[in-house]
């Protein structure tokens, strides 16, 4: 079983923004901090820590049809 737990946001940056083909899009890197770890059926920690948070990024972008319509999480990415 995953478990994520005390996560903390760092920053926020947006990275790339235009328009392309009818759409809009938007990429946004997120900084954070978490404890991550995962356990068996019992809670016996298998892999990483309960203690100890790791740092992440990720490359979150975000597509809608050009105006004013609702944004759509379209990929999630680590950053190259």
């Amino acid at each position: 079983i995953n478990r994520l737990e005390r996560l903390r946001m760092h920053e926020t940056a947006i990275v790339e923004a235009g328009q392309e083909r009818g759409k809009d899009y938007v990429t946004v890197r997120f900084r954070v901090s978490v404890i991550d770890y995962t356990t068996d059926e019992q809670g016996q920690v298998l892999d990483g820590s309960r203690t100890e948070p790791v740092a992440r990024q990720e490359l979150w972008t975000f597509v809608r049809p050009i105006g004013p319509h609702s944004w759509k999480l379209s990929a999630i990415e680590p950053p190259a």
